[in-house]
């Protein structure tokens, strides 16, 4: 990583992935209270995009911190878009942090894109060279029947490649599978609880603890 790429992260506020999504978890039930139009409420709707992007790589981040990957991890949201990454995390000690890029791709639901595959999704980061600091991320958000076994993956110039997404039908959980450019495992995490405590809303500078 670069000297000027690393100062740059440095500077990114860094957080808990759960703490983040429990800010998300009040913007959503809270956009969806207000008196908007149908669309206007969507998670979709472009004035979203911000907060959706920050969802998503705080459920990659919040699920490679579950399994011990990486220890005392810490994400940002990076909201520019001159750059080839949608968030930053950092890991490790104070004195020895690791930071690390992450690109989000996301396999959308079907009725947005039937055509949409997990392989599409995989090829893109054929694209992106000299990457040695970026972690490739792809959501799958709809129903899928995952096969590593038949899933081509090119020999890609990047950190680490990870799937992730959400399973189960009695009891909701998150699975990550990675590294793919190594020696993949399947892994579940148990969802967290993203209640709010009403004393502990954002515009009464509480800290948000769950239940």
């Amino acid at each position: 990583m670069d000297v000027v790429l690393k100062n740059e992260l440095k500077r990114l506020s860094y957080q808990d992935p759960e703490k983040a999504l429990k800010e998300t978890a009040f913007l959503r039930a809270f956009t969806s209270a207000t008196p908007l139009s149908p669309k206007r409420r969507e998670w979709r709707h472009h004035s979203f995009e911000n907060p959706r992007e920050s969802e998503q790589a705080a459920w990659f981040a919040y699920g490679l911190k579950a399994i011990g990957m990486k220890p005392g991890l810490q994400f940002a949201h990076f909201r520019k878009k001159d750059r080839d990454f949608d968030a930053a995390l950092r890991w490790g000690d104070a004195g020895s942090q690791v930071f690390a890029t992450v690109q989000i791709k996301e396999v959308v639901p079907s009725e947005l894109r039937p055509s949409a595959t997990l392989q599409e999704e995989v090829a893109k980061f054929d694209g992106y060279t000299g990457t040695d600091d970026l972690i490739g991320a792809i959501l799958v958000n709809r129903d899928l029947v995952l096969s590593p076994e038949v899933l081509k993956v090119p020999a890609l110039r990047i950190r680490e490649l990870w799937i992730y997404g959400f399973s189960g039908q009695k009891e909701l959980q998150l699975f990550m599978l990675g590294d793919l450019l190594r020696k993949p495992q399947e892994y579940t995490v148990a969802i967290p609880s993203l209640r709010w405590k009403m004393e502990d809303l954002p515009w009464r500078g509480g800290k948000g603890v769950a239940h």
